[in-house]
Formats: structure tokens, sequence, C-alpha cells
């Protein structure tokens, strides 16, 4: 049985945020893996609340029963069914999650199916954000590529049958298709009973997206999304798949001063006042592979992921040299 879909995500009077947003500071995901001495590591996307990145490390307080453990990647033994309480903070917000976990975690993707994604333009605009379902899956989406103001792109996680994904984003408008894809707009919606009232357009810029994935029985799976609004090459956009429990690489995109490559590639991180926090200069193919093998995420302990979801900060990663799988387009 397919999951039923959350509703239409936009701004709705007289609430300016909902859970769908990422703005304030907030847990955005919790997650949980087998550990082989069989407790379960704990991990969570906490946002800062200034974008995909931290300045200060946030506080994680985990608690099962009478047992208690602090940070990114802490260890529970717990006994099951089990729910591990976390509450998160930055000093001046706080705030408190669960996981409940049916069993021992397992991965979101069995089988050896490993969660992917698609993000393709689709030539719909906001004032269809309501169109029925059916007639927006009538437009074929194109290609991945910029979007203009106003525009949509369709996104898509790529999830077992019987999971279902919540999308949260630091703007724009959801409007769902089924229980693992999405079109995404670039505007903003106003609805009075379910129609549109208004409809107002976003600032160009890179747009970060989150897409979590949950199956029910307490495991779940994310993974890093952006969206270039109005945005001209070249652009560096990132790849690879997500991990079962965190936030793995991503679909991230960066605006970068460089020729066109493709492959594992090097970057000096620099501080930057974009939404990203960070910009990425002296782009280069690596000259050799990361030290994780064929994974550059595992080669590095501020990643990406690691850096949006309170794993480091981002004083840690500027002046390093970041390896990550990509293209320059």
């Amino acid at each position: 049985m397919v999951p039923a879909l959350l509703a239409l995500s936009a701004c709705q009077e007289p609430f300016a945020e909902d859970r769908h947003d990422l703005a304030s500071f907030r847990i955005a995901a919790v997650g949980g893996a087998l550990a082989e001495d069989a407790s379960v590591r704990v991990h969570a996307a906490v946002w800062s609340g200034l974008g995909p990145y931290h300045d200060t490390l946030p506080s994680l307080e985990w608690s099962s029963d009478t047992l208690a453990a602090s940070g990114q990647d802490a260890a529970l033994a717990v006994t099951y069914p089990a729910r591990v309480g976390l509450v998160a903070s930055n000093g001046d917000a706080s705030e408190t999650a669960a996981l409940d976990l049916a069993a021992a975690p397992v991965p979101i993707a069995t089988s050896g199916f490993i969660p992917g994604f698609t993000r393709r333009a689709v030539a719909l605009d906001i004032a269809q954000v309501t169109d029925p379902i059916a007639d927006r899956l009538a437009v074929e989406p194109g290609d991945d590529v910029p979007i203009d103001v106003s525009s949509a792109v369709r996104l898509t996680y790529e999830v077992p049958e019987d999971v279902t994904v919540h999308w949260m984003g630091t703007g724009g408008t959801f409007a769902e298709l089924d229980a693992h894809s999405t079109d995404w707009f670039a505007g903003d919606v106003v609805l009075d009973d379910n129609e549109i009232d208004s409809t107002s357009t976003i600032d160009p810029g890179v747009y970060n997206l989150l897409a979590l994935a949950f199956d029910g029985a307490g495991n779940t799976s994310w993974m890093w999304f952006d969206v270039a609004v109005g945005v001209e090459g070249p652009l560096l956009y990132t790849d690879g798949s997500a991990s079962d429990g965190a936030g793995g690489p991503g679909g991230r995109i960066f605006p970068v001063d460089a020729e066109p490559m493709s492959g594992v590639l090097a970057a000096d991180v620099v501080e930057d006042d974009s939404a990203a926090g960070i910009a990425l200069e002296n782009l280069r193919v690596a000259a050799d592979p990361p030290d994780g093998g064929g994974d550059p995420a595992a080669s590095a302990a501020c990643t990406l992921a690691a850096l949006a979801e309170g794993g480091c900060t981002r004083a840690d990663l500027v002046g390093t040299t970041l390896t990550v799988q990509g293209e320059v387009r």
C-alpha cells in the first residue's frame, strides 16, 4: 500500500514557517544504524538556521531508557522496540525529536538497492502549483539544468516502493506527485481553502533541499539536494548516493570559476557570504585518489553533509582541500 502523501507545502496564513521549511534552527532528520557490537549508532541532520553549515557545533543529547550518549554518531545499547530521544541545542534554541525503532535498524535500501536521485527542469509555472497531479505528470521533464524564477524542477529520491519521502527546503514550494517524487516551484504561494490566493517569485540563487525517506519501522535515509534558480554557469554539480542514517554527498551545486571537467575533483574551500557559507576555488581534477578509496566523502572528517548536519563547523572546512565526485558544466 502506498502511504498517504503529504499536503502541498506552502506558506499559509498566519504561519510563516512549517515543517517543510529549512529556516530556523531545527532537527531535520534522525537515523540509526546497527553497529558491530549490536548497539545503535545514532545520527541527526541538524539545520543551523544559517544555511547548510554550522559555525558552532550543536549539542546533541541522546537517551533511551536509562542510557545516554552525546554527539553525532553516538552509540546506545537498546532493547526493542525502542524509543531513542534527542535534544539538540545551539545555545539559543533547542529542539526535541525521537527515533522509534520496531526492531534493530536495517538499511532502508535493501537487496543491493542504492538510493539515488533525479533532478530535471520541467516546464511548469508557479500558477500551476495546484494543477492536478495527472496534468503535471503529463509535462515531461527536461535536463538537469538551472531553472528560471517561477519555473519548476522535478525531483525523485530513488528508494524502495514501500518507503515514503518527506521534502524540506530553504525556499520555494513543493507539490508532491507520489511517495517518492515532487515538483519544486521557484516561487511562493498563499492558499485560501486550498485555492491559490496569490503567488510570488523567489530570488535567484542556489536553494538547499533535503529529502528524508522513512519506512514506518524507524529506518530512515536522507539526501541533500541543491536547485539552481536563475543562475548562469559554470556550476559544479556534485553527485553520489545517500547513506542510511547519514546524508551522503548528495546533489549539491556550487558556482565556480572553472572550465568543464568531471570525475574526482579537488577544490580549495574559502568562507563566503552566500547562502552556502563557503565557496570552492581552484577547482581541478584530483591528482591522487581520496584516502577513502572510491568514495570521496570518506576521505575527510568534515564533508559537505557533515557541515550541513552539525558534524563539523565551517572553520573546520575553510582552508582545506575538499574532494568531491562531480561535474562542471
